[in-house]
């Protein structure tokens, strides 16, 4: 079985990392399948695909249980 992250890395590139602050998970893939929440010291998926902010664009994340979610 093929997990979200395994797919998106694939063919779109990203890459795994911790999270230094909390951060919500913005259900990249459709839905959260976890808390929908970060938290600090977490491994999410920086999709690098970036969505406008206030502050300037910033990547969606995905949480752990979104990306590990299998396809």
């Amino acid at each position: 079985m093929t997990t979200q992250a395994e797919k998106h890395l694939a063919e779109f590139g990203g890459q795994w990392r911790t999270a230094r602050v909390e951060h919500r998970c913005d259900s990249y893939f459709g839905q959260c399948y976890g808390e929908g929440k970060i938290r600090k010291g977490e491994r999410y998926l920086d999709t690098h695909d970036m969505k406008e902010f206030t502050k300037g664009p910033v990547p969606y994340r995905a949480c752990g249980a979104c990306a590990q979610h299998q396809l």
